[in-house]
């Protein structure tokens, strides 16, 4: 009997299962390069650890079933996507008989890397508060 309370704790509702899918689709814009693959490479690096351990939460639960489908969703829905990147205009052309500038590396600037660790951390945390609720536990 204690075995069913606790399997019926740990079965997560559709609505539950559904929600989380939302939310881990929607995380793959910080952890997969798109338009700025700098700020999605350091978020990824910095936060690899912490991610691999929420999958590894998942693990011998229905929510891990879910985490993969979501990926999964996501990627098929981009096959063939053309992404428009925004970015600084170009600098205008020099002008005619002056010497050409040396390029200026392609930094990401400090508050956009700043914005998108805030917004990354900030989707994680609504992903582990659904998984939490949809298990019935407090894991971190």
């Amino acid at each position: 009997m204690f075995s069913q309370q606790l399997e019926a704790a740990r079965t997560p509702s559709v609505e539950d299962r559904v929600a989380f899918r939302n939310a881990v689709e929607k995380y793959q814009i910080f952890v997969v390069p798109r338009c700025a693959p700098q700020e999605v490479k350091a978020y990824v690096t910095a936060r690899e650890d912490r991610d691999r351990a929420f999958v590894q939460s998942l693990r011998r639960t229905r929510l891990l079933s879910d985490y993969k489908k979501a990926i999964a969703d996501r990627a098929k829905k981009e096959v063939g996507t053309v992404f428009h990147c925004f970015g600084p205009p170009p600098p205008p052309p020099p002008p005619p008989g002056t010497a050409t500038p040396q390029s200026v590396p392609d930094v990401e600037p400090k508050d956009t890397l700043a914005e998108h660790f805030a917004a990354g951390d900030q989707q994680f945390a609504e992903m582990l508060r659904l998984r939490n609720a949809a298990l019935g536990s407090s894991n971190n």
